[in-house]
């Protein structure tokens, strides 16, 4: 998967399941890609993501979970419900 195609898979899957982030940036890696994830003024990053986390979105919407919950730690936003 190429990396246009990795961001139209991740914003996709963000606005599929109504979460309150985005993704900012997306670079690719010899490892796979580097993405950072934004919800208002927050910023975290995820290193080493792999064609394989991207290619099912199980895989995606469990990652997209653990994004989530790491927004809310930072930012003290209470959890929503999301497929």
């Amino acid at each position: 998967m190429d990396k246009d195609d990795a961001q139209r898979k991740i914003e996709g899957a963000i606005a599929r399941r109504h979460d309150g982030f985005a993704l900012s940036e997306i670079r690719s890696t010899p490892d796979g890609y580097t993405l950072k994830f934004r919800q208002n003024i927050v910023d975290i990053v995820r290193t080493r993501i792999g064609n394989a986390v991207l290619a099912e979105d199980n895989r995606l919407d469990r990652f997209l979970n653990e994004v989530r919950r790491d927004l809310q730690r930072l930012t003290g936003n209470t959890p929503h419900a999301s497929p």
